[in-house]
């Protein structure tokens, strides 16, 4: 099974990359390079600067639910730099090694592998939630076209739906195939609150509306200085979407490829593939240097270990 999801995957990134790349052979003629004047460089540079501190809500959110999963507080200096030194690994093959980073560095500070793997399922849980809101709540409240036939109100109802996944949130994860190791270790219930569930998918949500804005922003940089605030839904939409789908792709190394090819799909039609194009390069080079620099900040504030006890709930 494990074997088959991955050749999946591969199979999803290089069909990504080979549609991009084709999409960007045939636009490359329509890119004109006048556009790319000093505000579009100061716009890469911002959005490199926000991405980086934006994730410090990633790592809170993931560090709230990792208190949960160990029963107690967990400092919030040791949790982001175990996120971010982990982060950068998720450029290597296989697009699960800041994960395996997780449970190696996070074991140094005394959290347990069950609490870490807890709480990094949750965080994708958590995460994917959020995303799920936040599209349908734009299609629901703001574009009304985007999903095409369904009716605005099975969007409504399905906004409404969603409220039950916080209280079947830990249902499901003791009766997940892998997590069964870990029940012994770990009071789910107790450690899947519905309050700590929606501290991290607030924060989640912020981390998603300020770098919404920020690929905004990118966008502008390259549109002959025109403010365009008609097209901040549906960019924050598509890079939403976009980015949620290299997170979850098996073998999508840092996303390359499927969030590219997923942003030149969705809004190729509404603001043009050239400039679809260019804006999937742009949001590739802000999130890549978002994750180094956000990196180089975990290596210049290293906090000194603590011999601590496990958090192994026994």
């Amino acid at each position: 099974m494990a074997k088959s999801i991955k050749i999946l995957g591969w199979l999803i990134v290089g069909v990504a990359l080979v549609y991009f790349v084709q999409r960007f052979i045939d636009v490359l003629p329509d890119i004109e390079l006048s556009n790319f004047k000093s505000f579009f460089f100061f716009a890469l540079a911002f959005g490199i600067i926000v991405y980086s501190f934006a994730q410090y809500l990633l790592a809170f959110g993931w560090a709230n639910l990792l208190s949960g999963a160990c029963g107690s507080p967990v400092e919030f200096g040791s949790a982001s730099e175990v996120y971010a030194r982990s982060n950068i690994a998720k450029y290597l093959p296989g697009n699960v090694f800041h994960l395996v980073g997780r449970q190696v560095l996070g074991r140094q500070f005394g959290w347990s592998q069950a609490a870490l793997a807890l709480a990094s399922f949750l965080e994708t849980a958590v995460v994917t939630f959020t995303v799920t809101v936040i599209l349908l709540a734009y299609g629901a409240f703001w574009n009304s076209q985007i999903y095409g036939l369904i009716p605005t109100y099975i969007l409504y109802l399905a906004l409404a739906g969603l409220l039950i996944v916080p209280w079947a949130l830990p249902r499901i994860v003791e009766r997940l195939p892998f997590a069964v190791r870990y029940v012994d270790a770990l009071d789910v219930r107790q450690s899947v609150t519905v309050r700590r569930l929606a501290v991290s998918f607030l924060v989640f949500l912020i981390f998603f509306a300020i770098t919404g804005v920020a690929m905004w922003v990118l966008l502008q940089g390259f549109n002959s200085g025109e403010w365009k605030f008609e097209t901040l839904g549906i960019i924050t939409a598509a890079y939403v979407a976009a980015w949620i789908l290299g997170m979850i792709t098996p073998g999508a190394s840092g996303g390359i490829g499927v969030r590219e090819a997923a942003l030149v799909f969705l809004l190729g039609d509404t603001i043009g593939e050239a400039d679809a194009v260019t804006l999937a390069i742009a949001i590739r080079l802000v999130t890549t240097g978002g994750d180094g620099l956000f990196f180089i900040s975990s290596l210049l504030c290293r906090r000194p270990k603590k011999s601590l006890p496990s958090t192994d709930r026994d």
